[in-house]
Parts: C-alpha cells; structure tokens; sequence
C-alpha cells in the first residue's frame, strides 16, 4: 500500500491510497461433505487487483474534523470465471464522516459508508454441479464509532 496525506491549506488535507491485493494466491476453495463422504475443490481462477482510494478532510475547529473519501477495489474474477457462492465485481464506496477530540488522548469518530458492491453476473455451466445463471445488485450500508486513546 502506497499512502499519502497533503496538507493544502491550514485546515483542510487530501490523502489517497494506492495498494495491490494479491487474490491470486486463492487458487482453490476445497469443499468437505462429511454426509456424502466427499471433497469438491472449485477453481477460483482469481487475479491480482488493486484498490484505489481519495478523500478530504476538513477541521471546522481544533475540536471537530469532517471527513469524506471515495474508493474503488478492481475485481479479481473476470466474468467468465464467477461463482454464485462468491460473485464478486468491481467495488465502490463513499464515506462521510466527523473526528472529535474529545481530550488531547482521545479521539471519537464517527462514519457513514454506502458500497456499491456491483452488478455481477454469473453464466450457467452445464454439468451435475452447474452454477446457477443470474445476476446479482448488491449494495451495502454501514456505519461505525470509534474511539483512540493516545499514551
């Protein structure tokens, strides 16, 4: 991961983000069925990607910091190679979000995140363990509080 944070002016910064996640190392997914005495092993065929990130921050006071980002994760499966177990695609997010310092050891922070997780779709394979053909709309929302203590 290759980071940077740029202060532009006295109360405002940019940071990015620039990383590669080494997914192709998953070569397999090994599946035991201990009721039918069996073990399934599914190809991932996953590819090395990269995640991208941008955001800004800006402190309305030496109290309270608003903060606000965008990234995008490149999938590791082209379209071909997808599964309905794991049908992963092209990532995006947006968070928003405030740091308050509460004392000069304690920070809270608070975040809001929408994830777009993609509209992937999966091809019908013929055979007794075919996928299943469709296409999926995921999304995500999630929010999260935190809190840093300095010593």
């Amino acid at each position: 991961m290759l980071s940077g944070y740029h202060q532009v002016s006295d109360n405002s910064a940019f940071v990015w983000d620039v990383g590669r996640v080494f997914y192709s190392s998953f070569e397999t997914t090994t599946i035991y069925s201990g009721l039918l005495g069996m073990e399934l092993d599914i190809d991932r065929h996953w590819q090395d990607a990269n995640p991208y990130a941008v955001g800004w921050e800006y402190a309305l006071n030496s109290d309270w910091t608003l903060q606000t980002g965008f990234s995008l994760d490149e999938s590791p499966v082209d379209d071909q190679h997808r599964s309905a177990d794991m049908p992963l695609d092209e990532i995006k997010r947006c968070t928003v979000g405030a740091l308050y310092r509460a004392t000069p050891e304690v920070d809270v922070a608070f975040r809001l995140e929408y994830a777009d997780l993609g509209t992937p779709s999966v091809a019908h394979e013929s055979g007794l363990l075919a996928n299943p053909a469709g296409e999926y709309n995921n999304s995500a929302v999630a929010g999260a509080v935190s809190m840093n203590y300095k010593f």
